[in-house]
């Protein structure tokens, strides 16, 4: 581990590359119009250029190695290798900054779109199964099977927060005002203040999967779906809504003359309206306030002591009476086999946008009426798998045959088609910011070289902002010095680069390096490497030369702090606080010194002891019991 010897069979040395390069500049030159983030050569445009499949295909009849090839893409194009993963996940655009928040399989990377490498990447080293962002723009909530982790951007704090059991489904909704953030952990609805994490409400349901939750836009309930756990085939008769009141955390109730097929459930942004699909395929739109008024009533019948079965008995249930009372209308959908119909509420709270696949159409309804109030369909052998409504109702976006992103007008017939790489690149996802910058991912096997572009396209100046492609340099894991303009890239071939940031070249390599995580200390002298066989591996951050191995077979990361922060052990669990956060009662605790002085800190596997590693190259490790 961590040998510096040459291995020219992997990859050419930088001269070798340099001659390689020179050896093609006039196949180079062909392909000087890809949409590549920086160019330096000329921009002179040509009268019929050529496809991004013709100008690959040109360059790999005169490049047989296609190594070569994707290191000339990679390196004399200065590729913006941020994003070079394809296993990406869900993407945010931050509504007030020109912010791209990825997630990937084990991390989070933060990136703003005028910067060149990310601004902050989160990890816990293990694999994030869900991520969501506050309304404000001021928390990030993300799980993994045996954490939930917040970070928050002013602050710049990471909490975690262990489970004892195995989290095997989750979704988290922040409410409105981001006062609070609820979570649907398997059987657990819990409910937290974003601020402090202080658990406010836990409802555990024995024996049911609680598929999806809203919560209503005054904070006061929680609106549940959930069916049997262990069902293979899930049906409306074994599904059921209950509502939970957030201020009498004990009192429940079944909303059994609502039933759901698809699991789909809405409430309109100013808490009016319930809209569900039911069980015959029938799209209703509840009255949600008469509903959350009659449960005020419903709570008269608690009395202590007495389980939620005896309630039920004792309030009279009709169901005839209940549907005429809530239902303020209903549209029967007709839909292929292959999916049902999608559903939005638009902002205004003044229609139902349906997306309709068997007829290929999308209809607004009024939201009281149903009546039909629009019709969009642009082309009959359409389809389109999702869709995303502008801000402006104006547009709607939805890739078409998952290859050509379409911008549909709602107001005329025009379209606009996003067809940037070919009909074998196929896209992945994609989402739209409030200031109307449109960040789509790629992905396909063309041929025979692997490519995951990634795109951000200014739909206001129609231009295309970057782009990057996977290759055999994939990112793995990556760090930016604090003041110099160097990078230390580990990528996954297994070598570890220093990159001069201002001339997109490596400087140094070494082989056969496999980090988990990947740290720079704040006066740039050091890189601190978690591999992934857990051992520490302290380089010189210029030569890469090593200086000190710790291989501990216990030994795992959660995180190494770069800020001033406080380890505490409590109940057998490690915890990581800011040195201000007093919401927790601290057993053992000590300050932890930041990377440019002396030490870094893990914990043990086993959580009953915590390391501390000296960073300055000497031979030393000690363990707090």
């Amino acid at each position: 581990m961590g040998k510096t010897e040459s291995k020219p069979q992997d990859l050419y040395s930088i001269s070798e590359l340099d001659a390689q390069i020179d050896k093609y500049r006039h196949i180079i030159q062909q392909i000087r119009h890809l949409p590549f983030k920086t160019q330096s050569f000329s921009t002179l445009s040509e009268p019929n250029p050529l496809s991004f499949e013709e100008k690959i295909s040109l360059i790999k009849e005169n490049i047989k190695d296609k190594s070569t090839l994707k290191m000339i893409l990679f390196q004399k194009f200065n590729l913006d290798y941020a994003f070079a993963d394809s296993s990406i996940t869900q993407i945010h655009l931050m509504k007030n900054s020109n912010t791209v928040i990825v997630l990937l399989e084990h991390f989070i990377k933060l990136w703003h779109l005028d910067d060149k490498f990310p601004s902050k990447t989160l990890c816990i080293g293990s694999l994030i199964t869900n991520m969501s962002l506050s309304n404000n723009e001021k928390f990030i909530i993300f799980s993994t099977e045996h954490y939930i982790c917040s970070f928050n951007f002013k602050s710049n704090e990471q909490r975690i927060f262990p489970f004892e059991s195995y989290i095997e489904h989750n979704q988290f909704i922040y409410s409105k005002d981001d006062k609070y953030v609820a979570y649907c952990l398997s059987s657990n609805i819990l409910l937290f203040d974003s601020e402090s994490m202080e658990k406010i409400f836990d409802a555990a349901q024995r024996n049911l999967q609680v598929e999806c939750i809203v919560l209503t836009n005054d904070n006061k309930y929680i609106i549940a779906v959930v069916t049997l756990r262990y069902l293979r085939n899930r049906v409306s008769a074994f599904s059921e809504t209950l509502i939970y009141s957030l201020i009498d955390t004990k009192i429940i109730k079944n909303i059994d003359f609502i039933k759901f097929q698809g699991l789909k459930i809405k409430i309109s942004d100013d808490n009016k309206y319930l809209v569900s699909d039911s069980n015959n395929k029938t799209i209703i739109v509840w009255n949600l306030q008469l509903i959350l008024s009659d449960f005020e009533n419903f709570k008269q019948y608690q009395e202590p002591l007495i389980d939620y079965n005896t309630i039920q008995k004792k309030y009279i249930n009709n169901k005839e009476t209940y549907n005429s009372k809530y239902k303020i209308s209903e549209k029967k959908m007709k839909v292929s086999f292959r999916s049902q119909y999608q559903l939005e509420i638009t902002k205004d709270n003044k229609y139902i946008l349906i997306y309709n696949d068997l007829i290929n159409e999308f209809r607004f309804y009024d939201i009281i009426t149903m009546s039909l109030e629009k019709r969009i369909k642009h082309k009959k052998n359409s389809f389109y798998s999702y869709f995303m409504l502008s801000n402006d109702f104006q547009h709607i976006f939805a890739p078409e045959r998952l290859a050509c992103l379409k911008k549909l007008s709602t107001t005329n017939s025009d379209v606009s088609s996003y067809n940037f790489f070919g009909s074998e690149i196929l896209i992945q996802t994609f989402c739209l910011s409030s200031n109307n910058y449109l960040f789509t991912c790629f992905s396909t096997d063309y041929k025979d070289i692997k490519l995951s572009p990634f795109t951000v396209y200014s739909l206001e100046g129609d231009q295309l902002i970057c782009f990057c492609i996977e290759n055999k340099f994939a990112l793995v894991k990556a760090a930016v010095t604090y003041k110099r303009n160097y990078a230390i890239v580990n990528c996954i071939n297994k070598t570890m680069s220093l990159w001069d940031l201002t001339s997109s070249k490596a400087i140094k390599r070494i082989y056969d390096i496999n980090a988990a995580q990947l740290e720079i200390s704040e006066d740039d002298s050091k890189s601190i490497v978690l591999d992934i066989n857990q051992s520490i591996i302290i380089f010189n951050i210029l030569t890469l030369e090593k200086l000190i191995t710790f291989s501990l077979t216990s030994m795992i990361v959660i995180k190494i702090n770069t800020k001033m922060s406080t380890i505490i052990l409590e109940n057998q669990q490690l915890k990581v606080l800011n040195q201000s956060n007093k919401n927790h009662r601290e057993i053992y605790s000590f300050s932890m010194l930041t990377k440019c002085k002396k030490y870094c800190v893990v914990p043990s596997l086993s959580r009953d002891k915590i390391y501390v590693i000296n960073v300055q190259g000497e031979d030393e490790f000690f363990k707090i019991l």
